[in-house]
């Protein structure tokens, strides 16, 4: 658990991927010092925190100086410091979006963004192949794949990557809709009615291409269309497309760079379909920076930007399995409000405590597991995720009768039933038992539409989604296809960040076990494909 993340014994073996990363951190600083770049900080508290529709940001509640957000980039403040004089400048800042947590994803985590006036996309192309260089001299091996930064990068406009990867051309059907979703069916890859000309591009993209990025050497994905440029410039010689590129190293995304767009009437335009996109899809949206905008008024100098996570770039170099190595110290759970003496029992550690008694005093004393916190949650929500050993007391407690009321019942900050819960988090050798012998239902979707399957398969848990298939039987293909479920996830950023991840897991232990059961390996390869799609609604961190 993070609580206790500070004993040294556990805290030992992320010392050499801290060491490793302050080496990373120096020698950037070197890098851009070498090059007459001035290091810069911006306030984190900013009026917009983002403008793009699916990143989510943190709001800062405050007595004082309402309305604002912590930011999810320095790009506006430092493109502001660009209109004010400052030519070369660089940071490494700590930023902060609303994402579910994984090996990949922290909702904080550093970034480096710079900036250079009169410089063009192509120069900034080379200044990252050289800064990647600068920073390591040996070949780069993550996740099994090796990518040689030394070697000769891969440069791939976005036409050209799905031409190679995925045999599907856009050159003349750029915002066809029935073209992309017509070429997605063709080649296998899942694209609901409800996906716009953008969404449909982005699941080919992260299905079929993004796997061949990277490797053996550095790849650089460039001239995106314009309707994805974000805040870069239209390209002058073919303004369908847009001054972007992205690093790609080991199949993963490293950076996002622009050439900057500097008219402001546009930027306006795209900020403002930004503002109409964000309320269709969640109700709710951010303020446009009225600031940024007259700055770019005023006169922004033709400039290049690039934004490098430098979390990622440590993993990489060091091959970490999970973010939290490379970061010092991880992002802990807030604080539990109005939990009961019960809630604390449930979460409680088997180390040296008697959970078992103090759970069946609590309970005989009649203490309710059923009394809801601040978010919604029992205290069979939190024994599920929180230890294996409370989870299987709550479940003997239900065995016994005790506690039979609402256990199929959703609660819950993610409308969940506990079957979703145990089947997140229980053990795999237990969890087939528990949901069978507690006579929890599996095929109750949470609010989000999922099932315990998709919960489990999330995880990268293959035995735990094999005992689920079983549960599952034949049930198990429409319990993963259901058209709420697809609704429910059409477009939305809220998903686990480690679908992607999941599905690989999930597809390779297809192809190892040839011999499953025909009914088992249908319900595994519906969720690899359930999951991929999933991950292409992922919002990718810069």
């Amino acid at each position: 658990m993070k609580e206790d993340w500070w004993h040294s014994e556990k805290y030992a073996h992320k010392i050499p991927y801290l060491k490793e990363r302050a080496r990373v951190v120096s020698a950037v600083r070197s890098f851009f010092e070498s090059r007459g770049y001035l290091e810069v900080e911006t306030p984190a508290l900013q009026v917009a925190p983002c403008m793009e529709a699916h990143i989510q940001a943190f709001g800062a509640k405050s007595t004082h100086n309402p309305g604002l957000y912590l930011h999810t980039s320095p790009e506006f403040a430092m493109k502001k410091l660009l209109v004010a004089g400052l030519s070369k400048i660089y940071q490494i800042a700590q930023v902060f979006r609303d994402e579910t947590p994984s090996r990949m994803h922290s909702p904080a985590f550093s970034l480096l963004e710079w900036y250079q006036a009169s410089m063009n996309y192509k120069e900034m192309m080379r200044e990252t192949v050289d800064l990647v260089r600068a920073v390591k001299e040996n070949k780069i091996t993550f996740n099994g794949k090796t990518s040689d930064s030394h070697a000769e990068w891969e440069i791939i406009t976005v036409v050209e990557a799905l031409q190679k990867y995925a045999s599907v051309d856009i050159s003349a059907d750029l915002g066809n809709l029935t073209h992309i979703k017509s070429e997605a069916a063709r080649i296998g890859v899942y694209v609901s009615e409800h996906d716009d000309w953008e969404n449909a591009l982005l699941k080919i993209l992260m299905d079929k291409v993004e796997p061949h990025l990277g490797t053996p050497v550095p790849t650089i994905l460039c001239d995106y269309p314009v309707s994805m440029a974000a805040l870069s410039r239209p390209k002058p010689e073919d303004p369908r497309f847009a001054e972007r590129f992205e690093v790609y190293i080991c199949s993963v995304e490293l950076s996002n760079a622009f050439g900057e767009l500097t008219d402001a009437k546009v930027q306006r335009m795209r900020f403002l379909h930004d503002v109409a996109l964000r309320k269709k899809l969640y109700g709710a949206d951010y303020p446009v920076d009225e600031g940024f905008l007259a700055a770019l008024e005023h006169g922004l100098p033709a400039a290049s930007g690039n934004a490098l996570g430098i979390d990622r770039l440590v993993m990489l170099l060091t091959g970490a399995e999970d973010i939290d190595l490379v970061r010092a110290v991880p992002v802990e759970p807030a604080p539990h409000i109005c939990w009961t003496a019960l809630h604390y029992a449930a979460a409680a550690e088997a180390d040296g405590i008697d959970v078992a008694n103090i759970v069946t005093e609590l309970l005989d004393a009649g203490a309710d597991p059923h009394q809801t916190d601040a978010n919604g949650d029992t205290a069979f929500n939190i024994a599920a995720p929180s230890s294996p050993v409370a989870g299987r007391l709550m479940t003997l407690h239900w065995l016994a009768g005790k506690t039979t009321k609402g256990l199929n019942e959703t609660s819950g900050s993610h409308g969940s039933t506990l079957a979703q819960y145990i089947a997140k988090w229980s053990g795999d050798d237990e969890i087939e038992a528990h949901l069978k012998t507690a006579g929890l239902k599996i095929d109750i979707q949470n609010a989000s539409g999922w099932t315990p399957l998709h919960a489990a398969a999330a995880m990268g848990r293959v035995r735990a989604v094999e005992a689920l298939a079983r549960l599952y039987g034949v049930q198990a293909r429409a319990a993963l296809t259901t058209e709420e479920y697809k609704t429910n996830y059409n477009g939305h950023p809220v998903v686990y960040a480690a679908g992607l991840e999941a599905a690989g897991i999930v597809k390779t232990r297809l192809e190892q076990d040839k011999g499953a059961a025909p009914d088992l390996r249908q319900s595994l390869q519906k969720c690899a494909e359930t999951l991929a799609l999933q991950a292409a609604n992922v919002r990718k961190l810069s």
